[in-house]
């Protein structure tokens, strides 16, 4: 008996003494430790204790942002201890930590996670830690966050809630920068400190801005949980933990949000109401809950975000419409806006040569319209009785990862089909290639372009927003920052323009109303700049300006609009008539 039970209890105690001996090696390893707190005056304070002997703490990692942008506006030491640097802080002699003091704002960089975004009230901080983290060779780092209320990796703790990292994973993102290790270090992601606890809406955590309005916070709260739930039945998995979301409220129209890992999302929402409409809200928060699935729970490839930007846009138009929250002929309009944007922008580049990154809201237009047409070829060449939402879903069988090349054999199968001419073909035009792909498929008909009037809302604020770009590209060196809203373009305050009114909202150019009639804008500009002439731009308040012109102005790229057909949603899956028309 004795026997039987010695060898056992050697590998217990084995066990032990390893667990006891891997304490002790964490002990002796030097940590650095971070900690986020909130001072009284509602600002940020984050706090750097090295290890002993350690006085520069280099920022990691060191992009020109944080040292050009948000650091030399928002932060300040905070004490008689600490010196900020450009890509640094050091401590002084004698003292044992540093600490930085960052006011909070909205900074609006596109692109770009906020480094400090306040509630409205006061009340609470919502940071990006990429914008705080330091790392040093060899050592541990501990992220430390204390108030009332943490939203920390998706979940509410109250008080303080640590996260520690050994130095081996420290060293290995140092020696190979990488998104992955980031996500592992803490380094990428949102956490909020707040004075008020959050709503616990049963699998997702929600921190409503005071000052939001009571009818827009059932709606986020009505969609939240739709979208997570269509999601979740979708893919036959939940989210592997709760959710996050921080509303926040700012000047600045429009809206944005984005999401991290450890399930984080940011909602910011404008001050002025009416500058956002049910509809979309709506969709704004079922797109943001797609990526919790799309580069959360599974992975989309990074460099091109037209993948996962295009993916979550056309699971919320699903979602909307399958529920009913998005009326028929406001989806078609949408699904309309999107294809012709993407050809507006796009033209006849090929695809297959263009480079990876950024391109703005050409990612979203470009995006929704490949993801429509692949689901229409895959429901063609598969067809079946699921929900258009679990068939998008498929795309991630198996945890696999959405590429280019998993969107193009999900929807083609193992034959060359559209698009694999589309995404693949190095000879293949873009915009010829989907308007003939659109047709072919039986989704939509093509018509001549020679005025507004057929035309649909969505597609002409995408023009006006096309053609606001180009204006602002000739008028400020090549950049472009401004709002679309209903009646023209709130041109961006911060910019620096040779003539165009700066914070004044843009709505006629040649006599022409930018919203209303863009395709005539649009000749008209051109025209102009043909004959050498001043663009006479002209603004809300009755202001006006002029623009000297050159004649490499761009003439309008879309002169074909592609128009969907009535029984365009039976292609994609659809089980009932849905247009409206």
């Amino acid at each position: 008996m004795k026997k039987r039970f010695r060898r056992p209890l050697l590998r217990a105690g084995l066990g032990v003494w390893l667990a006891a001996a891997a304490q002790m090696a964490w002990a002796n390893t030097p940590e650095l430790l971070i900690q986020g707190s909130l001072a009284k005056d509602g600002s940020l304070l984050m706090r750097y204790q090295p290890p002993a002997g350690v006085q520069e703490l280099p920022f990691w990692p060191p992009t020109p942002h944080g040292a050009q942008a948000w650091r030399k506006k928002m932060a300040s030491a905070a004490d008689d201890c600490t010196e900020l640097l450009p890509s640094a802080l050091r401590l002084r002699a004698g003292c044992k930590a540093a600490t930085l003091r960052v006011r909070p704002e909205v900074l609006n960089a596109y692109a770009t996670y906020e480094p400090a975004q306040p509630q409205a009230d006061g009340s609470g901080v919502l940071l990006h830690t990429g914008h705080y983290a330091v790392l040093l060779p060899g050592t541990a780092l501990r992220w430390q966050w204390q108030a009332p209320a943490v939203l920390q990796r998706g979940a509410q703790h109250r008080g303080e809630v640590n996260l520690a990292l050994g130095a081996a994973e420290v060293d290995a993102e140092l020696q190979n920068s990488g998104y992955e290790n980031q996500r592992r270090l803490g380094l990428a992601e949102y956490v909020f400190l707040g004075q008020r606890p959050a709503q616990d809406l049963g699998g997702a955590w929600l921190m409503m801005d005071a000052k939001v309005l009571a009818d827009q916070a059932k709606r986020i709260r009505q969609d939240l949980l739709g979208s997570v739930q269509a999601y979740s039945k979708a893919y036959g998995q939940a989210l592997p933990g709760s959710g996050a979301l921080v509303v926040t409220l700012s000047e600045l129209p429009g809206f944005h949000g984005d999401t991290t890992p450890g399930r984080m999302m940011r909602l910011r929402l404008p001050r002025d109401a009416s500058t956002l409409s049910p509809e979309d809200l709506g969709l704004f928060v079922a797109h943001e809950a797609g990526h919790w699935w799309n580069s959360g729970l599974y992975r989309s490839d990074a460099s091109r975000p037209w993948l996962h930007e295009g993916h979550a846009e056309w699971m919320a138009l699903l979602q909307q419409a399958q529920t009913g929250q998005l009326a028929p002929q406001r989806w078609v309009e949408r699904v309309e806006a999107y294809v012709n944007a993407c050809l507006a922008a796009r033209g006849d580049q090929v695809a297959a040569k263009l480079p990876t990154g950024r391109r703005g809201s050409e990612d979203y237009a470009c995006g929704v319209s490949l993801m429509q047409l692949a689901q229409a070829v895959h429901a063609s060449r598969l067809p079946g009785p699921e929900t258009l939402l679990k068939r998008l879903a498929s795309l991630h069988a198996g945890g696999a990862e959405l590429t280019v090349a998993r969107l193009q054999a999900w929807a083609d199968g193992d034959h060359s089909g559209w698009l694999q001419r589309l995404l693949l073909d190095p000879e293949q035009g873009f915009a010829s290639g989907l308007i003939a792909a659109m047709q072919a498929v039986g989704l939509a008909e093509s018509l001549a372009l020679e005025g507004s009037e057929p035309l649909n809302a969505g597609l002409r604020r995408s023009m006006a927003t096309e053609l606001t770009r180009q204006l602002m590209k000739a008028d400020c060196a090549g950049a472009s920052s401004f709002w679309s809203m209903n009646d023209g373009a709130q041109l961006d305050a911060d910019m620096r323009c040779s003539t165009l009114r700066l914070g004044q909202r843009l709505t006629h150019l040649q006599g022409r109303s930018l919203v209303r009639e863009p395709v005539e804008a649009w000749d008209a500009v051109h025209a102009a700049c043909q004959r050498g002439d001043a663009i006479q731009a002209g603004y809300a308040d009755g202001g006006k300006s002029q623009q000297p012109c050159l004649p490499i102005f761009p003439a309008r790229s879309l002169r074909t609009v592609l128009k969907l057909r009535a029984d365009a949603p039976k292609r994609w899956g659809f089980s009932e008539p849905v247009l409206g028309r």
